[in-house]
């Protein structure tokens, strides 16, 4: 084999290798599942992607705890031992849920947000206490405070969805 044969047959080899690489690398790579774009690996932006697929979790956490408060406060139904079984599992949720929050570290840049989603979620557990505490006490006033907490806590999820880490 001569020079020039082995300098041909080294380019072919790797522009093979190349095209093969290229080809594990598109194949492999992370896609962002709302963007569709490929993830780049640095630690600080995944970091700040997981965080930002886990709000958007919460958020939708939030929205299944806003439906079981609404259908606590519209006109009751059943007896009062079943409606405060509901309010107990709403309230329960809530309590878990704010836990999970508190106990999941954010990003550096991602702290104010994570205080925003924190403030949410104890926001949703004062509207299930307050629903729990009409529901045993049915008052008027009760269930404007109760209806008032939930106004509250909603207003701060839609705030979230307007959050520029977020809207993505």
């Amino acid at each position: 084999m001569n020079a020039s044969s082995r300098s041909h047959h080294g380019y072919w080899i790797a522009g093979v290798s190349l095209i093969l690489l290229t080809m594990f690398g598109w194949l492999r790579s992370p896609i962002d599942r709302t963007t569709g774009r490929p993830l780049l690996l640095i630690p600080e932006v995944k970091a700040v992607h997981d965080y930002q697929v886990e709000a958007r979790s919460w958020i939708r956490q939030f929205e299944v705890l806003d439906a079981q408060i609404s259908g606590l406060l519209i006109e009751p139904s059943g007896d009062l031992f079943s409606r405060s079984s509901q309010a107990n599992q709403a309230v329960e949720a809530a309590v878990a849920q704010a836990q999970v929050i508190d106990r999941t570290s954010a990003p550096i840049s991602l702290t104010s947000l994570h205080q925003s989603i924190h403030q949410a979620a104890l926001a949703y557990l004062e509207a299930a206490r307050s629903a729990l505490v009409w529901i045993s006490t049915p008052a008027p006033d009760k269930l404007d405070a109760a209806k008032a907490n939930l106004e509250k806590a909603r207003q701060q999820v839609e705030q979230l969805r307007h959050s520029e880490w977020l809207s993505q």
